[in-house]
């Protein structure tokens, strides 16, 4: 026998990801929204595109809260006042959000950067792809 029979590979047990759930915020007041007077959760596409907004969040700083863990949040703050070069702002935000956000095993991959520079800060937008869906999104840096 020319090519030795190594048997079949091996399967794996990974379980396909139950339906991603998140509590519905509602953004003026910062609390959990209502429906009907009590909080509701939004499903699958909707709910990753709420978490990824959370996740980003300048609020949403990385270990500031005790009720996340180290995992959840984002170090965008830490490069505000970055000055110098564009390019290596730009691929500081990149890595950064793209950091943040694939902790999340829903999210599959953050592509196609553009940036808008200002004097106080950026805005990066990007498309975030999940095992739903791709959608477009922006973050803001301050």
């Amino acid at each position: 026998m020319i090519f030795p029979d190594w048997g079949t590979a091996p399967e794996t047990n990974e379980s396909p990801l139950p339906l991603f759930r998140e509590w519905a915020v509602d953004w003026e007041s910062g609390a959990l929204a209502l429906r009907g007077g009590e909080p509701y959760t939004l499903e699958g596409d909707e709910a990753v595109k709420l978490w990824v907004r959370l996740a980003l969040d300048a609020r949403c700083a990385r270990w500031r809260y005790s009720a996340h863990s180290g995992d959840y949040g984002n170090e965008l703050a830490a490069l505000l006042g970055r000055s110098g070069d564009a390019g290596i702002r730009e691929s500081l935000l990149k890595r950064t959000i793209t950091e943040t956000l694939l902790v999340c095993p829903y999210i599959t991959g953050v592509e196609g950067f553009s940036f808008e520079h200002r004097a106080d800060g950026a805005t990066v937008r990007f498309t975030v792809k999940t095992v739903y869906n791709s959608f477009e999104t922006e973050a803001e840096t301050a």
